[in-house]
Order: C-alpha cells, then sequence, then structure tokens
C-alpha cells in the first residue's frame, strides 16, 4: 500500500479539498484508495459519508428542562452531547489498531473507502501521551498493517497542528505533500513543515528516509507576486516542487462541496484539469 500524507503547518492551504480530490482522483483511475481523516474537524468524513444523528432534538431536550443553571444540567449536557453517534472511528483505532476493519466505511464512490475522524480525535494526542507505558507513535501504521492488502494507497488529510497523530502519520513512510498557497506567510509554512519533520526525522530512526513535494496551489496568473513566490520556490528546492501548479478558482469548490462532490466532478473548469495533471504527476512519483 502507497501513502501520501497532506500535511503543512500553516492552515488556509487546501489540504482537505486536496486530500478528498486526490482520494477520489485515484479511485476514479481504478486504484483501491483509503482515506484517512487526521483532522478532528472531519470535514472529509462528512464529505464522502452521512453522519447519523441518534441524540433527541433540541426542542424535546429543551421542553424537559427549566431554565436555571445546575451542575447536574452540566454535566448532563456533557454526557449526551460529548460522545458523537457515529460509532467506531479512527479516535477508537488509536486505542486499538485492530478496530480499524470495524471503523472503516465505504462511500458512495467506487474504490474509495474512508476511516473517519470526528471530534473526539481532538483528545487523543492527550492520551497518547499520557500511555508512556507502550510505544505512542506507531499505532497508525500497526493499524494499517491489517488492511495493507486490501488497498494500493492511502491518502492522509492532516491537521496542521503538531500532534503524536502527525507522528503516527509520518511514522507509516508516507510521500509527504507540502501544498503551498500565495500568502504573505507561505515561505514561512514551508520552512516551519520541512523544520517539523527535520526533527522527528532525527528523533526516529524509521522516518529517516521520508519524501515530500511542495505542491503550489491558488495561485493567481494575473497576481505578478504569485509569480515571484513561485520562482523563489522553484529556486531553492528544484524538483522537489511539483510541476503541476493548481490555479485559484473558488466557484468550483464551493460547488463541490454544496453537492458532497470534488472538483473533479465539475467539468470544463481549470482546477479539475490542474488535478488531473497533478494525479497524473503523482502517479509516476509514487
Amino acid at each position: 500500500m502507497k501513502k501520501i500524507m497532506v500535511y503543512s503547518i500553516k492552515g488556509g492551504t487546501g489540504k482537505t479539498t486536496q486530500a478528498k480530490t486526490l482520494s477520489k482522483g485515484f479511485a476514479m483511475r481504478g486504484k483501491r484508495v483509503l482515506e484517512i481523516d487526521l483532522d478532528p474537524q472531519g470535514n472529509s468524513t462528512k464529505s464522502f459519508t452521512q453522519v447519523p444523528n441518534d441524540i433527541k432534538s433540541l426542542t424535546e431536550a429543551i421542553s424537559e428542562l427549566n431554565s436555571a443553571y445546575s451542575k447536574e444540567k452540566e454535566l448532563l449536557f456533557i454526557k449526551q452531547y460529548s460522545k458523537q453517534q457515529t460509532g467506531v472511528c479512527l479516535s477508537d483505532v488509536f486505542d486499538d489498531p485492530k478496530k480499524i476493519i470495524e471503523a472503516i466505511r465505504s462511500t458512495r464512490f467506487n474504490h474509495l473507502d474512508v476511516l473517519p475522524s470526528n471530534l473526539e480525535l481532538s483528545q487523543t494526542d492527550t492520551k497518547l501521551r499520557l500511555e508512556t507505558m507502550k510505544r505512542q507513535e506507531n499505532r497508525l501504521r500497526k493499524a494499517l498493517n491489517h488492511v495493507r492488502d486490501c488497498y494500493d494507497l492511502a491518502v492522509m488529510d492532516c491537521s496542521p497542528a503538531k500532534s503524536l497523530l502527525t507522528v503516527n502519520a509520518l511514522m507509516t513512510e508516507p510521500l509527504v505533500l507540502i501544498p503551498v498557497d500565495f500568502s504573505d506567510d507561505s515561505l514561512q509554512g514551508i520552512a516551519l513543515t520541512l523544520q517539523e519533520i527535520n526533527a522527528l526525522r532525527e528523533e526516529y530512526d524509521e522516518i529517516a528516509d521520508i519524501d515530500y513535494r511542495i505542491l503550489l496551489t491558488m495561485k493567481s496568473s494575473r497576481m505578478r507576486s504569485h509569480q515571484n513566490t513561485e520562482s523563489l520556490v522553484r529556486a531553492f528546492f528544484g524538483e522537489k516542487v511539483l510541476n503541476t501548479t493548481i490555479r485559484f478558482q473558488e466557484s468550483p469548490i464551493n460547488e463541490a462541496n454544496e453537492k458532497g462532490l470534488t472538483v473533479l466532478d465539475i467539468k470544463k473548469s481549470n482546477i479539475a484539469e490542474d488535478y488531473e495533471m497533478l494525479l497524473s504527476e503523482l502517479e509516476e512519483i509514487l
């Protein structure tokens, strides 16, 4: 099983859009794909699956309560709403890697499954750090070993937070895809992301040879500053920068999100053409 990890310490670079689009695109090309949603916001999960909601309606809950605050009501609220009714998710897999088989969900797209997350994943990093009696950084790798013959490719959608979730993703030895937009702090975003990866390389021998590629995204051909930034990045990183550049085109992304699709499903858009080129380029690298 090959792996791609979409990761940058800088937020706002379109990581979830990229992860979703690559997952769907490779699946459309006949590869068996598992998207791993390592972001507690769970946006990839929400796009690809229907999350059941078994909690009683807000109106019904309010009707049973008076308006006065009490500690008992606060604890009742926490008990009722802290645990989302979404079945086994990625947070459970970090507790027990064998649960990955139970956690994986099919999507409505052929050849594409998702390992879902929800907000409970935000507590997983803290739980892992408290478990000092056994290794915390290789849980995801152990889990993927249980399904390695079921998929050709895993695509990991990572949050910008530096955490043991990030370490677990890197320990699977993926190709790290670092998206870079053209905002004022884009260059710092590259520097800090590579600094983090290099620090982890030194700490963990297993990922000493991990490879990465830089993806320039949200580019406007009308902005001279974008051209200058691209020239600078290519001058510093050479072949580590992908030839494909994703152009800025907001309407196809919004339309895709509203319909639960990816930009590849929005025909006659520049951004769909760019992603098709990106898919072909990554196929040659993987």
